[in-house]
């Protein structure tokens, strides 16, 4: 990548709670940092017409507790089925609120799934910035420009550059490894018992760039099982990503993730965890071209890519979603872009 696509500065969402999960709890509607109501609605695919009805009714019930509670803003996520979407995409419901899907190739009674975001903002806590806006739509006008690499490509930077790139293992110097990891993630107000309780979740895979045994770079990908009837969701995501000042621009947070992409890919095609996964994705920061020109990179597709093809153009956009250290910005939250891999595109490209 040429030295102005590489993010010089950290894509961690900041931390205002005692949960260090990005993924989020499930069932029903729970209080997360950052002012918000979050809920996975896993009590069943959105299959039907009723199903839909109700799910709105739900949302519109978490909606409620935007008056008083310190609660601004609310986001569902559900399994919606791709025709019911389609001949749905006028509903007023789902034009109000629907602000991203990605299509998996999972399917349920042979009915493709789609994961829909739903949210909804208090607009005088939560305006969108127009400014920002359309710094988003230039970053993502170039962003398409990118066209993706190989691992080999990704890789070669680095290595060039004396970087070790590698999966963590967190029992080995687990001392110096909290120590080195809090330094990275202390500006978004991760203690060492933030950084411990990450290393010690079995959900988490942390890669990591070394200069001579010191880490300079991370990121994690998070596991999550989401139980549905009949089923599972298996998802992963890449996040939390933190470069040390001074190591920008030299392509060290591409192969970071890239490493976690590769080891997903190797441990889902052999289920090394019991099971294959259904989606590997990020809730990239809008604002940064490098974190877009990354995701572009690596092969992943954007939410704003696929949304018109269910009925919902100009959709893909998590409005301000969480706040997030970087570039100026003249809100207090970031909009964020979902970039994902389904499992036959993840095993193309990254499975070795």
């Amino acid at each position: 990548m040429s030295k102005d696509t590489e993010p010089s500065f950290f894509d961690t969402p900041e931390q205002h709670g005692p949960d260090t999960s990005s993924i989020g709890g499930i069932w029903p509607p729970q209080v997360a940092s950052d002012e918000r109501l979050k809920a996975f609605y896993n009590l069943r695919p959105i299959l039907s017409e009723p199903a839909l009805c109700l799910l709105q009714r739900q949302f519109e019930r978490g909606a409620l507790r935007l008056d008083g509670q310190n609660i601004t803003r609310i986001q569902f996520r559900a399994l919606v089925g791709g025709h019911l979407l389609r001949a749905h995409s006028q509903d007023v419901f789902l034009q109000d609120h629907l602000e991203a899907l990605i299509p998996l190739e999972k399917q349920t009674q042979g009915e493709q799934l789609v994961l829909v975001y739903l949210g909804h903002n208090d607009q005088q806590a939560r305006p969108c910035s127009e400014d920002d806006l359309a710094t988003i739509r230039a970053n993502f006008a170039r962003a398409g420009l990118v066209r993706p690499k190989s691992a080999q490509e990704i890789f070669s930077r680095p290595n060039a550059n004396g970087f070790g790139i590698s999966i963590l293992d967190p029992s080995i110097n687990r001392s110096a490894v909290i120590a080195q990891l809090s330094d990275l993630y202390r500006r978004f107000n991760r203690t060492p018992q933030d950084v411990a309780k990450m290393l010690d979740d079995p959900h988490n895979i942390f890669a990591v760039a070394s200069e001579s045994g010191r880490i300079i770079s991370a990121g994690i990908a998070e596991q999550a099982e989401i139980p549905f009837p009949g089923g599972h969701l298996h998802i992963a995501e890449i996040t939390e990503a933190a470069t040390e000042e001074g190591y920008g621009n030299m392509g060290v947070y591409t192969a970071v993730s890239t490493k976690l992409l590769m080891e997903l890919a190797f441990q889902s095609y052999h289920r090394q965890k019991g099971y294959e996964l259904d989606l590997v994705f990020g809730e990239c920061n809008a604002l940064s071209a490098g974190v877009l020109i990354v995701a572009a990179a690596q092969g992943r597709t954007f939410s704003a890519d696929v949304c018109s093809d269910y009925g919902f153009p100009g959709r893909g956009l998590l409005k301000q979603q969480v706040e997030i250290a970087g570039p100026v910005k003249h809100t207090k939250y970031n909009d964020l872009l979902p970039a994902f891999l389904t499992p036959s595109v993840l095993y193309g490209r990254y499975l070795t």
